[in-house]
């Protein structure tokens, strides 16, 4: 009640004049991008369980149970990518000079964590297996391959919330179709040869392309925001101010949160 008085005040203020449409926004939505979207997720639903089946038809039941261990634990490596938000993102859609800053520093970022992680995912991980699943050991080779798609996850990550902030649905659609028939075309090209390995050049090969696909995609419908990539090999000031922030933020978390000592 308090507060529905100056509300309701400055609601007529900046509507009150306005007239009121019928008109069903569900319908413009879906004929302009979300047919994309509802066809990218009832493909990528129907996708799912084929590379499952394709693994125990062409291998065997097991090699599925290994394929899908090495799928959980880089999962697990990528959960630890800081989410790129699109519906953040769709703030500074007219804003060309700051997504393009966004676009730059994100990729160069992400590309950078995603080799530690993957550092150090290639020692630890096995180690961890070893000593509390050793029967799931045969799983870590693939497991080892799966690992080179992680510093492109954020990066296609970082891309696809771009591309959904400008909605361009269609082009997120037509990459998962392409995906889809490189990954199958691969796995049965492949696997008669190296066996389950094939699974993961299936699964890191769309990978990498797809970081490339949205990279050329974005660039050439919005040159605006092609980075600077000089940069992106270059440490400079404004890298170093931003790493001194992280630093400080995590030892704030650190003393906030660590076991204290008492006497």
């Amino acid at each position: 009640v308090y507060v529905s008085i100056p509300f309701f005040r400055e609601y007529l203020s900046a509507f009150g004049e306005s007239a009121a449409v019928r008109e069903f926004l569900l319908v413009g939505i879906v004929k302009s991008y979300g047919a994309w979207v509802l066809l990218r997720s009832a493909i990528k639903k129907i996708a799912k369980p084929v590379q499952p089946w394709l693994i125990v038809t062409f291998l065997n039941a097991e090699a599925v149970a290994l394929y899908t261990l090495a799928v959980n634990l880089v999962t697990m490596v990528k959960d630890l990518f800081p989410a790129a938000g699109s519906s953040l993102l769709a703030w500074e859609v007219n804003n060309a000079g700051r997504l393009k800053y966004i676009f730059g520093r994100g990729m160069k970022y992400s590309f950078f964590y995603g080799l530690a992680l993957t550092a150090l995912a290639f020692f630890f991980v096995p180690l961890i297996v070893e000593l509390l699943f050793p029967k799931y050991l045969p799983a870590m080779p693939l497991f080892s391959l799966f690992l080179i798609s992680v510093p492109f996850h954020g990066i296609q990550t970082l891309e696809m919330a771009i591309l959904t902030a400008l909605r361009e649905q269609k082009v997120l659609a037509m990459r998962l179709f392409a995906e889809i028939l490189m990954n199958f075309g691969i796995f049965i090209a492949l696997v008669p040869f190296i066996g389950l390995l094939a699974a993961g050049i299936g699964v890191v090969v769309p990978i990498i392309w797809r970081a490339w696909f949205l990279y050329w995609q974005i660039i050439r419908k919005y040159p605006e925001l092609r980075p600077d990539m000089r940069t992106f090999f270059h440490f400079d000031e404004e890298d170093r101010l931003i790493a001194k922030k992280a630093l400080f933020e995590v030892r704030s978390f650190v003393r906030k949160y660590a076991p204290k000592h008492r006497v």
